[in-house]
């Protein structure tokens, strides 16, 4: 009966290493996903600061624009190649 008790013992030791394991690889696999999504967000919040320092640009010209103090640029007519 004793060794019976010992290898359920070792049994159960065995499966518990294995839960810690996989508990291990979750846990990694979450600060993997984690460090992805932060360099996303990172990534989403330098293009929206991008548009938003865009957005300013063209709001002080049209502003200038509408108080006269900038004229639009002469466009040049398209080059029409004869054939």
């Amino acid at each position: 009966m004793w060794f019976v008790t010992q290898k359920r013992v070792r049994d159960l030791e065995v499966r518990a290493d294995r839960h810690d394991q996989k508990f291990d690889q979750i846990i990694a696999a979450i600060g993997d996903l984690r460090t992805d999504m932060t360099a996303e967000i990172n990534d989403v919040k330098v293009e929206v600061a991008k548009v938003q320092g865009s957005n300013m640009a063209l709001n002080e010209k049209f502003d200038l624009f509408l108080q006269g103090r900038l004229i639009p640029a002469a466009t040049q007519p398209p080059i029409v190649a004869v054939a």
